[in-house]
């Protein structure tokens, strides 16, 4: 689960682009890991590389997996019991599922936090991100690690600013006459709205 998360966010991946995933794909350069992914929605392969920062969580499973099946052409990603893999591949709507369940584990379910799905930027902007060129993967992959290793550390801060946050968004458009000049201007961007609620109220 974790790997394919790790995975999934590096590269912007759909599930679909995870479960296609082959250890044929995979390039062990000894510090990071370069990913292919040759049948993409927009009909055009793509790259990413898995920073050094994730390097060892997903060695470990790439070791383990491969304990059990080296055909280089099988799926990547085998269902995981008791500490080892089997011989089945993961299904394409449990890795769509991935989110949800880590969402259940970090107890995130009744703040609605984290969607299901890896992006919450559009499919063209996220795509964006993953540039053909290996300095620019090698340095965007470097980028997504230091925030998600900063916030990591930094949970409870991200909470109390996340509630600063609706607590300004929420007296500003309080604040705003009744008619529909809510001020708010967006360009050449993505937006993605939450709706949270109170389920004790």
């Amino acid at each position: 689960m974790k790997v394919a998360l790790i995975i999934g966010i590096s590269g912007a991946c759909r599930k679909q682009e995870l479960r296609n995933i082959k250890p044929s794909d995979i390039q062990d350069t000894g510090k990071n890991l370069i990913i292919n992914i040759p049948d993409s929605k927009t009909k055009r392969q793509r790259s990413f590389v898995v920073s050094e920062y994730f390097y060892p969580k997903v060695k470990k499973y790439i070791n383990l997996r491969s304990a059990v099946n080296t055909a280089p052409n099988l799926p990547f990603f085998l269902n995981y019991r008791n500490g080892k893999c089997t011989k089945q591949s993961v299904g394409i709507n449990k890795l769509g599922k991935i989110p949800k369940q880590i969402a259940i584990i970090w107890d995130y379910q009744k703040q609605r936090l984290i969607q299901d799905g890896f992006s919450t930027l559009s499919s063209a902007v996220a795509e964006g991100y993953v540039d053909n060129s290996l300095n620019n993967q090698t340095n965007n992959s470097s980028k997504i690690s230091s925030a998600i290793a900063s916030t990591s550390n930094s949970t409870n801060s991200i909470n109390d600013n996340f509630i600063e946050a609706t607590n300004n968004v929420n007296r500003t458009y309080a604040s705003t006459s009744k008619t529909n000049d809510i001020p708010f201007v967006f360009n050449n961007c993505s937006v993605t709205i939450n709706n949270y609620y109170n389920e004790n109220k």
